[in-house]
């Protein structure tokens, strides 16, 4: 069975997405691009970063630990007692 197959058996039993996890997800790839957007010129601090999107702290470092994980953000220095992060240039990808 092809995985084409499976993904349509699979869509079968469970049913189609939720509109509120569409939604979700939605929220997410927003906010990532905002953060992106936010350290792609110069590296920022997670407070910097959460002042400037007004968002919270925690929502902030939640998001950049994520980026990090997909190699969309990376550590770069530290500002104080506080890492810096900034956007990795997809030209380097």
């Amino acid at each position: 069975m092809t995985i084409q197959e499976q993904l349509k058996k699979l869509k079968e039993v469970r049913g189609p997405v939720s509109q509120a996890l569409q939604d979700y997800r939605k929220y997410m790839n927003t906010v990532n691009k905002q953060i992106i957007s936010t350290i792609t010129e110069t590296s920022k601090t997670v407070p910097e970063i959460s002042k400037e999107l007004n968002m919270s702290t925690t929502d902030v470092f939640w998001h950049i630990n994520a980026l990090k994980k997909y190699n969309k953000v990376v550590d770069d220095g530290k500002k104080g007692s506080y890492m810096l992060y900034k956007a990795i240039d997809k030209g380097d990808e």
